[in-house]
C-alpha cells in the first residue's frame, strides 16, 4: 500500500498587475503650451514697450535792443503792425489815522432819476433847479440837465446827482418816491408831469467836529497809493497772454475818490484810468522780429522779454494813441521760434529712422532733435499717433 503524502499549502506569489508605460506626449504638450505663452507676454511686452519719443529745442536768438532805433504802429484798421487802446480803471483805498480834529459843515448829496411825462419834447432844466421832498426839504442840481421826451406811454428820463440846499444831516433821508419841482408849479400839467424819485435816500450831511487827517500825511497816503495803482497796473498787464501790453505807452490819469470816514481817522481812495496800447503777441514778436534778425522770415515766433525790457514813446504829444504812434525798446528779449509738434509728429509716423534727419531740417523752427525709438531693435516709427511723443524743451537763454 503506498503512502501518500497530504499535498501540502501551495506557494502562490502575489504580483501587482502589470503597468502600462505613461508616454511623453502630455509632456510634450505642457512644455509647447509654455512656450507659446512666453511668445504671447513677450509679444505683448514688446508692443507696450513700443514708441518713440522725440525731443526737440526751437530756435532761440538773445536781442539786445538799441534805444535809438524807432518801430512805427498804426491804429486798428491799418495795414501793418497795428495797436489797439484799452481804457484800464483800477482803484485803491487806504485809512489814514486821524492826528487832529476839523470843523466841517457837509451838505447831503444823493442821486436822482428825473422823468419827463409832460411832452414828447425834452426838457431842459437849468444849474439850481430845486426838488422838493415831501416835509419841504430842498435839494438842487449843480449843473444844467436835460430830460428825454416820452416815447409813448414811456416817460423820458435822466439820472442826475442833487446837493442839499443847506448843511447838516437834517437833509440826510431815506429812498424817496416823489420829489417835485417847486419852479413849475406855473404850469400845473408841466409841474405834474415833471418829477423825480430817489431811490437811493440821500446821506453825507453832517455839522460838527470830526477827527481829521494831517494834510501832509494825506498827501503821502495819495502817493502811495498811485505808486501802488501803477505797480498794479504794470504787474497785471504783464501777466496778460493774448495780447503785448503796451504799458510804456500808456497814458495814466488819477483821480480822488471820495474820503469816507472811519473809526480810525478817514478812508482815502485813489482811481487809475489808464489808456494802454496793445498788440497782438504773434504780430508784434514778427514785426519786432523781422527788423533785429535777418532771418526770421515767415517763421511763427515769440518774443519773450527779460529784465530790463522798456518800451517807451518817441513822441510825447498828448494825441499818440489816436494816430501812428513811434515808440522805443531797450534792454533785451527773447525771439523764440515756434514748433508745429503736430505737424512734425504726422511727418514721422511711420517713417523708417533713417529718415529722421532730413524730415527735422523741413522744419527751420527747430534747433536741434533727438529720438528714442523702443523697442531698440525697431527701424521705424511708429504709426500710431498714440505712441509717438513729440516734447518741446525749452533751455535758459
Amino acid at each position: 500500500m503506498v503512502n501518500r503524502r497530504a499535498p501540502g499549502p501551495r506557494h502562490i506569489e502575489a504580483r501587482e498587475p502589470h503597468r502600462k508605460k505613461r508616454g511623453r506626449g502630455p509632456i510634450l504638450m505642457w512644455i509647447a503650451g509654455g512656450v507659446a505663452l512666453a511668445v504671447v507676454l513677450g509679444l505683448t511686452l514688446v508692443a507696450l514697450m513700443a514708441g518713440s519719443t522725440v525731443t526737440v529745442t526751437p530756435r532761440m536768438h538773445t536781442i539786445t535792443f538799441d534805444p535809438t532805433s524807432a518801430f512805427t504802429a498804426m491804429p486798428s484798421g491799418e495795414t501793418g503792425l497795428v495797436f489797439s487802446v484799452e481804457t484800464v480803471t483800477l482803484e485803491e483805498r487806504v485809512v489814514v489815522p486821524a492826528q487832529e480834529v476839523e470843523r466841517v459843515e457837509d451838505k447831503a448829496t444823493g442821486n436822482i432819476t428825473v422823468y419827463n411825462e409832460y411832452s414828447d419834447a425834452p426838457v431842459r432844466l437849468i444849474k439850481n433847479t430845486r426838488f422838493e421832498a415831501p416835509g419841504g426839504l430842498i435839494y438842487r442840481i449843480p449843473a444844467s440837465v436835460v430830460v428825454p421826451g416820452r416815447s409813448g406811454a414811456t416817460p423820458g428820463s435822466i439820472t442826475v446827482t442833487v446837493i442839499a440846499d443847506s448843511a447838516g444831516p437834517t437833509h440826510n433821508s431815506a429812498p424817496v418816491e416823489r420829489l417835485t419841482v417847486p419852479g413849475l408849479k406855473s404850469t400845473p400839467a408841466m409841474f405834474n408831469g415833471v418829477y423825480a424819485r430817489a431811490t437811493g435816500g440821500m446821506s453825507g450831511g453832517f455839522v460838527g467836529e470830526r477827527p481829521a487827517i494831517a494834510a501832509d500825511a494825506l498827501e503821502r497816503a495819495r502817493g502811495d497809493l498811485r505808486s501802488k495803482l501803477e505797480q498794479r497796473f504794470r504787474t497785471e498787464g504783464a501777466s496778460r497772454e493774448d495780447v503785448f501790453f503796451a504799458d510804456g505807452l500808456a497814458e495814466l490819469t488819477f483821480d480822488h475818490l471820495p474820503t469816507e470816514p472811519d473809526a480810525a481817522g478817514a478812508r482815502v481812495g485813489e482811481k487809475l484810468v489808464a489808456k494802454v496800447p496793445t498788440f497782438d503777441r504773434a504780430a508784434f514778436a514778427k514785426a519786432i522780429g523781422e527788423a533785429v534778425s535777418a532771418d526770421a522770415g515767415n517763421s511763427a515766433i515769440s518774443l519773450e522779454t527779460r529784465s530790463g525790457f522798456a518800451i517807451a514813446p518817441v513822441s510825447t504829444s498828448s494825441s499818440a494813441l489816436a494816430g501812428p504812434l513811434r515808440f522805443s525798446l531797450s534792454g533785451s528779449a527773447v525771439l523764440v521760434w515756434k514748433v508745429d509738434t503736430g505737424e512734425l509728429k504726422t511727418a514721422l509716423l511711420g517713417k523708417e529712422k533713417a529718415a529722421f534727419t532730413p524730415i527735422v531740417a523741413q522744419f527751420p523752427g527747430i534747433e536741434k532733435a533727438d529720438a528714442e525709438v523702443a523697442p531698440f531693435w525697431s527701424k521705424r516709427f511708429p504709426s500710431d499717433p498714440d505712441k509717438l511723443n513729440i516734447e518741446v524743451q525749452r533751455p535758459t537763454p
